[in-house]
């Protein structure tokens, strides 16, 4: 519909079609008068056949223009006359059509409409008329205004950048900020909402919930490992059985979802990941969020579990603890590395993990297993991740971290404490001490 005169559109230019003749080319309204200009129909269908300045008048096209029989008097005065006539009707019929046209426009501006062959002449449309900024009133329905227009959300944290090339924290943020798998097997003491800190402060328990301002609530008496936050829901393994529950994060509703012992519950998606003997022997398995719809992927003690972009990375500690992948159904599995590797860390897509026997080399690889590289030589344990580094704790007990390229290596944390199990979270840094109490450490990372 044109915006100013709601006059539908169509396929065919804004002029006043018609059927012309072979030999007669096909003429625009608001033609110069010096050109052949359109004459009006009963049909509003066309225009008819041109007439041209000396004898201009409007006609219906089965009307022929009478004659009057030549007069008696002289013929170049009846010729005079003739044209005076003619042009004065002509004059009057134009101011007419033109009155007419404007009639018709105003009537349709009031919301009436006129038919698809109605005209729209380019005259009458200045083009140096300014159009009306677009509001709620002149907008088209299937057209948002601007400030309605929905803008693709940026990723979460911003720009991602390569590996190695982290830059100032003032300019440039990772669009992975944390590893929820790096937590996970680093032992699953903490979870965070983004409100909460939940915390297993020791081995035996309790579990509790502590505020950003610091104050906290007991919300489970027993000790809790591979906790995930979810939903309302907290998961986690705990029991004499090592099993699988859950519970509101108030703590209340507590349910066993499995009594078979579990390590290393990693909440993706919908699913629930483990690896359980509930099948009789070791294997990785999952089931669905309530319990229900327990599955075996795949066969073997594995550890270091890590899920990244939909792909399942583990060790398989039966047999040479080599390093592979899987989709999360269990099919398409890949061996990655056949050494001795732990560790498995999967993030900013790359591969983290320590290999080597007891010298523990820190490596990274591409997720399809190419592309292996030593970046930190000496002993690395824990590794996790958190804002463009990766952390680990090297053999003299202190928490170090190092651009994910190998470069910039920091010691983050030094306390004379067997340190073990870093887990890292916004704002804040947990590690588990010689007496296997979880101790926090606010810092930023």
């Amino acid at each position: 519909m044109n915006e100013n005169n709601n006059i539908p559109e169509n396929d065919e230019p804004l002029y006043l079609r018609r059927e012309a003749a072979e030999d007669e080319p096909l003429r625009y309204a608001g033609q110069d008068m010096s050109q052949p200009q359109m004459r009006e129909t009963s049909h509003y269908r066309g225009l008819d056949a041109p007439v041209y300045p000396e004898e201009i008048m409007y006609r219906r096209q089965d009307a022929p223009i009478r004659q009057s029989p030549a007069p008696k008097r002289s013929g170049a005065l009846v010729a005079v006359l003739v044209s005076v006539i003619v042009v004065l009707a002509g004059a009057l019929g134009g101011m007419l059509f033109l009155f007419g046209s404007r009639q018709r426009a105003s009537k349709d501006s009031k919301g009436d409409t006129l038919p698809d062959s109605a005209l729209v002449s380019e005259a009458e449309t200045s083009e140096t008329e300014e159009k009306p900024e677009r509001s709620e009133e002149t907008a088209s329905p299937d057209e948002p205004l601007p400030e309605e227009t929905e803008k693709p959300e940026p990723a979460p944290g911003g720009e991602e950048v390569s590996p190695g090339d982290k830059g100032s924290s003032e300019s440039t943020d990772h669009a992975e900020d944390f590893s929820p798998s790096g937590n996970i097997t680093n032992g699953g003491r903490t979870a965070f909402d983004g409100e909460y800190y939940y915390l297993s402060e020791s081995g035996t328990g309790p579990v509790v919930r502590r505020s950003l301002s610091g104050s906290e609530t007991v919300i489970y008496d027993g000790y809790a490992n591979y906790m995930n936050v979810s939903g309302d829901y907290l998961y986690l393994c705990t029991g004499d059985e090592h099993g699988v529950y859950r519970m509101k994060k108030d703590g209340s509703g507590f349910t066993c979802l499995l009594k078979s012992y579990a390590h290393e519950l990693t909440c993706y998606g919908d699913k629930l990941y483990f690896c359980s003997d509930a099948f009789g022997s070791y294997g990785i398995c999952r089931m669905n969020t309530d319990g229900s719809g327990l599955e075996l992927l795949r066969s073997g003690n594995e550890w270091y579990m890590s899920i990244y972009k939909d792909r399942i990375y583990f060790t398989d500690y039966e047999n040479g603890r080599k390093l592979w992948s899987m989709d999360l159904d269990g099919s398409d599995q890949r061996l990655l590395d056949s050494g001795s590797c732990f560790e498995t860390l999967a993030v900013e897509d790359k591969l983290f993990y320590c290999k080597d026997g007891d010298s523990r080399n820190l490596y990274t690889m591409s997720l399809d297993g190419s592309g292996s590289k030593k970046i930190y030589s000496g002993y690395a344990r824990y590794v996790n991740y958190a804002e463009g580094r990766i952390y680990f704790v090297d053999g003299g007990g202190s928490i170090c971290s190092v651009k994910p390229d190998g470069s910039d290596l920091t010691t983050v944390h030094s306390s004379g404490d067997n340190i073990s199990y870093i887990a890292l979270q916004p704002g804040a840094l947990f590690y588990c001490d010689l007496d296997n109490n979880t101790a926090l450490v606010m810092m930023s990372h």
